[in-house]
């Protein structure tokens, strides 16, 4: 094993973060508004792999998945309600959009969908993107 074992574990480390971050929405989340519905089959997906014991069979539910969504202040267990930080990761895209007037993503963007207006009183138009 040699004399240090963080550094023995290392690569089990890497492959594990590999494994979390190549199935992880996020990336879609920081772009696009997700349905209400398709955030509740995620968050039930993830309900159901922590209860679980293998691949197949079923686990124990321990509670109920809002209530592991409270935050740790208020006894809960800190998880993250997928719709609120879906809405979150765009308020931050939208942030970046007024910071940041002369990027190529916010000059594109005001360019096709809020040419005449600022992006905070910008209304939906009639062909709006899903992004």
């Amino acid at each position: 094993m040699g004399r240090s074992k963080k550094m023995s574990f290392q690569n089990l480390k890497d492959w594990f973060k590999k494994k979390i971050y190549r199935g992880n929405p996020m990336c879609f989340m920081t772009c696009f508004l997700l349905p209400k519905s398709l955030c509740g089959e995620l968050e039930s997906i993830m309900a159901r792999f922590g209860g679980k014991n293998d691949m197949v069979g079923g686990g124990i539910h321990w509670c109920e998945w809002n209530l592991l969504c409270e935050l740790k202040e208020s006894d809960g267990y800190g998880f993250r309600s997928l719709t609120k930080f879906d809405l979150a990761l765009l308020a931050k895209q939208g942030c970046h959009l007024i910071t940041y007037t002369t990027s190529l993503l916010s000059r594109v963007l005001k360019a096709k969908y809020y040419p005449h207006y600022d992006f905070l009183i910008a209304r939906l138009g009639d062909l709006p993107s899903y992004t």
